[in-house]
């Protein structure tokens, strides 16, 4: 197996490279991997990253933060860029599982982003 792949005449992307194990534990190595990835490569990866992707495709980037900009002005956090980090730092506590609905995400949220240190 060759770990790359050609898009258009000159252009080559290696593919990703984790085991099945590290993405059913952690759903965010995968999605960080297959962001940018094209559904038809679903055919050029082995069995098992092959089945990966469709489950990244088909499950994982459904997947949205409990929670939203409006929640976390809300919570009294000023609008800004603090906002995509925090967003970003539950949308990946959701994906593994440590948050599963808003009343955790806010808790999430409160612990690990202690509004003192943003206002």
């Amino acid at each position: 197996f060759n770990p790359t792949t050609t898009f258009g005449p000159t252009a080559t992307t290696p593919l990703p490279s984790f085991s099945p194990t590290e993405t059913t534990e952690q759903p965010t190595i995968a999605s960080t991997e297959f962001e940018t990835f094209e559904p038809t490569l679903t055919t050029a990866l082995p069995t098992s990253q092959g089945e990966i992707l469709q489950q990244y495709l088909n499950t994982w980037s459904q997947i949205k933060a409990p929670i939203n900009g409006h929640d976390l002005k809300m919570l009294g956090y000023r609008p800004g860029v603090q906002y995509k980090k925090i967003l970003d730092a539950i949308l990946v506590a959701t994906l593994d599982g440590t948050v599963a609905d808003r009343q955790q995400a806010i808790e999430f949220v409160q612990q690990h982003y202690p509004l003192s240190e943003f206002s």
